[in-house]
């Protein structure tokens, strides 16, 4: 990597970084706000601000950078929902307690003369 490129880099990374640094809290309110749980939101803000870099060349310089990131993240929000929603929910009963249920459900079945 060349000097240039390592300073232009090191440019990106403090341009990013002077827009992130105010708009801070209010993005995490909003995460907080669409996940209703801390570790959630603080994962939904920390793949925003990845995402965000990723296509901070995109941005328009002189725009509106929170709400461009708030973008960003409610788009990540929906994706994520939607992948969650699609997966079959599982939980673990142990034996006993299945034993149980299957005993009172076969229970109820009536059986055959």
């Amino acid at each position: 990597m060349t000097d240039h490129q390592n300073a232009s880099i090191v440019e990106k990374q403090k341009a990013f970084e002077a827009l992130v640094m105010p708009t801070n809290n209010g993005l995490y309110a909003l995460a907080i706000r669409l996940t209703k749980n801390k570790h959630e939101a603080e994962d939904l803000l920390q793949d925003t601000y990845f995402k965000a870099y990723r296509v901070f060349d995109s941005f328009r310089h002189g725009t509106n950078f929170q709400g461009w990131t708030a973008r960003i993240m409610v788009n990540a929000f929906i994706t994520d929902y939607n992948k969650r929603k699609n997966i079959p929910m599982r939980a673990n009963f142990g034996d006993t307690c299945v034993t149980y249920l299957a005993e009172r459900i076969f229970s109820r079945i009536p059986r055959a003369r």
